[in-house]
């Protein structure tokens, strides 16, 4: 599917699945709420199985989500932010029906349902931001010493190197990458001159990457680049190298910065842990004691923490948005 949604499913919105055996609570003073043949089931045996099965994920959602509204001061503007992101959603996904067909085939709910998760994300984010060392020093560290650059470039690929070099030879007489790739090219990028989206070290086989990064920006490779897919004409747009600090957007490293928090672990786990502590939850049913207690035991692991240490369900803080790559032969 070339259209791919953005979705944030809490863990409250589970569907009732495995559940055990009901509890009994055989009380008249309850209504019934269903029959089976000559067997009741009531208000109450039905609250208190849902409460047994999934009484502390529930529970645990909605103290996560007063703790987060607690602690920011802009709801009207994150209310905002939920309706446009809901609104590039729905044009994202051809209109409000397709939107509410995805949510249908991905059981996550109605389109209420789905506002209410954007809400959330939107939540969380205002609070890792608030919560989080915005300073200069902070987003400077974090560009030298985890930024990568990423990379752009344009290909034409071609089965025979006599192909590639005929190709490039044409560039050099004046016709443009574009239209020798739309020409002559095998690849899925073809009809957009050659044109990749960017990517980072990794993505793409060894020999492409390699090319790119040997070229400087805006040069034509002039010696086809093998690979297992054949032969590429490369044309470096940008070539992964990193500029100075002092010559970066400083706006995109901000958000790229702010971006790597709200998927780290460690980072999400302690500002949750600090946020639910300092709002001093009490909670009176004895038996949903435990809903938060990882998070009021939580400590920060002295080390940089993995990204597989979560004690947040993923369901209740992260988005997934996945676009496929308009290129598989270069990857």
């Amino acid at each position: 599917m070339k259209k791919r949604l953005l979705v944030a499913t809490l863990a409250s919105m589970a569907i009732l699945a495995g559940c055990g055996q009901a509890t009994k609570a055989n009380s008249t003073d309850s209504p019934v709420i269903a029959t089976v043949g000559d067997k009741s089931i009531t208000q109450e045996e039905f609250y208190q199985d849902l409460k047994r099965t999934y009484g502390a994920t529930t529970l645990r959602t909605l103290i996560i989500q007063n703790v987060l509204e607690q602690s920011v001061t802009n709801l009207d503007e994150i209310k905002g932010k939920t309706e446009e992101e809901l609104t590039k959603q729905i044009q994202k996904m051809g209109g409000e029906e397709a939107l509410k067909a995805e949510l249908a085939k991905r059981k996550l709910g109605t389109l209420e349902d789905y506002k209410h998760q954007l809400y959330v994300q939107q939540l969380f984010r205002a609070a890792i931001e608030s919560n989080l060392d915005m300073s200069e020093e902070a987003i400077q560290a974090y560009y030298e010493k985890e930024y990568k650059a990423p990379m752009e470039a344009q290909h034409i690929l071609v089965d025979t190197e006599e192909e590639a070099k005929a190709a490039i030879e044409r560039i050099n007489k004046g016709e443009t990458f574009e239209d020798v790739a739309r020409q002559v090219s095998k690849d899925g990028t073809a009809s957009n001159g050659g044109l990749l989206p960017p990517f980072n070290s990794g993505q793409m086989v060894a020999e492409f990457e390699e090319g790119v990064r040997a070229l400087k920006n805006g040069e034509l490779g002039q010696t086809p680049v093998k690979s297992q897919f054949g032969y590429h004409v490369i044309k470096t747009i940008k070539n992964g190298e990193k500029a100075p600090y002092a010559e970066a957007n400083k706006d995109e490293i901000k958000e790229l910065y702010l971006n790597s928090k709200l998927v780290d672990a460690t980072t999400q786990n302690t500002i949750l842990s600090d946020l639910v502590k300092k709002a001093k939850v009490d909670i009176k049913a004895d038996d949903l004691k435990d809903a938060i207690k990882d998070l009021l035991d939580y400590k920060a692991p002295q080390e940089e923490a993995s990204s597989d240490a979560s004690s947040i369900s993923e369901s209740e803080t992260s988005t997934e948005s996945t676009e496929e790559s308009s290129s598989e032969s270069a990857e």
